[in-house]
């Protein structure tokens, strides 16, 4: 299916982060989900995460990996999950304009079912549009181990630090 098909509803992410002297980053927020059921009402799905980031950068290479731990709740069975991710970008220069093209893979384990229950695979571009803005933009395909075994999409992301 396509990503309009498999989730409607209302998505809201607050979160807390803090990046450390190494360039690490931790953080802590809450994920909720409220997506739009057939009946017409609504579902919930409410999570607790956490997780660390760890950069590194070489000649033009930027690399990422990130472990996330989240409790989930709701009308899914409760549980926790641990969704490592692995990015790997390049700079490319456009004139002035700098951009990341990047590729991403993340699978989520869920320690109920002990086995890895969806993984995305994600591949756009990340613009730094000033230090107050970056843009991510790309095209993602979640692979899940359910009845809707492959959805994909595009994936439009803005991330403002303070």
């Amino acid at each position: 299916g396509n990503i309009y098909e498999e989730f409607s509803g209302n998505i809201i992410y607050l979160g807390v982060g803090k990046e450390l002297e190494s360039g690490s980053i931790l953080r802590l927020g809450y994920f909720g989900y409220s997506p739009e059921l057939p009946d017409g009402g609504h579902g919930e799905d409410h999570r607790i995460r956490g997780s660390f980031t760890y950069r590194a950068k070489h000649e033009g290479w930027r690399f990422m990996h990130r472990s996330r731990l989240e409790y989930r709740k709701g009308d899914v069975p409760n549980g926790f999950r641990y969704r490592p991710t692995l990015q790997v970008a390049h700079l490319l220069s456009i004139g002035e304009t700098k951009i990341f093209p990047y590729a991403e893979v993340e699978p989520f384990y869920d320690f109920r079912q002990n086995s890895v229950t969806l993984t995305l695979f994600t591949a756009g571009v990340i613009w730094p549009v000033t230090k107050h803005a970056i843009l991510k933009i790309g095209h993602f395909n979640i692979f899940q181990n359910g009845p809707t075994k492959h959805t994909k999409g595009p994936l439009v992301w803005l991330h403002v630090p303070f």
